[in-house]
């Protein structure tokens, strides 16, 4: 029987899906056990790098806010909790505080994509570290006024984002991409 703390936790995790979507994660990283037959019905691209088998974010089997393959979803998704949701079981979260703070970071996010969109076009939907990847260094854009005018729209946004995710759905130790 689910209880009203469980059905609280999943409305949360629900009202989210920042860890789906790109914006926590680029890839997820697959386990041995885990049955891959389910991820590709759910339209997910394995892929293999050494001995390393993942998929990249954001999740194709996520699609309105639902995980389309839920019950067969792999292990690390099954056994993920973000730091936001830890807090929020622990009441030191109000549910206000938590969809707040979850607000602010899909704004964050879809202010990104949106510039994207004009910078990158087809390339909008891109986890938060392949956007990492394709953003200029300080160095490049000290050295050229055309290409911080070109990013500058992004990169306070994309601060902003990547703060909100480390003080609030981060723990301190790193994060597998």
């Amino acid at each position: 029987m689910i209880n009203d703390q469980e059905t609280a936790q999943q409305s949360l995790c629900l009202s989210c899906g920042l860890c789906c979507d790109g914006t926590i994660f680029g890839r997820v990283q697959l386990k041995a056990d885990d049955i891959l037959g389910p991820l590709k019905s759910g339209l997910i691209q394995i892929e293999l790098k050494g001995t390393k088998t993942f998929f990249r974010q954001p999740c194709s089997a996520y699609r309105e806010s639902c995980c389309q393959i839920y019950e067969d979803r792999p292990t690390n998704c099954r056994d993920y909790r973000c730091e936001l949701l830890k807090k929020y079981e622990a009441q030191v979260v109000t549910w206000e505080d938590a969809q707040e703070k979850i607000r602010r970071a899909r704004k964050l996010r879809e202010e990104i994509s949106a510039t994207l969109r004009r910078l990158t076009p087809g390339r909008d939907d891109m986890s938060i570290s392949a956007v990492l990847k394709i953003v200029p260094s300080p160095e490049e854009l000290r050295r050229d006024q055309t290409l911080l005018k070109k990013w500058g729209s992004t990169l306070l946004p994309l601060s902003a984002l990547l703060d909100c995710l480390q003080s609030h759905f981060k723990s301190r130790k790193s994060l597998p991409e």
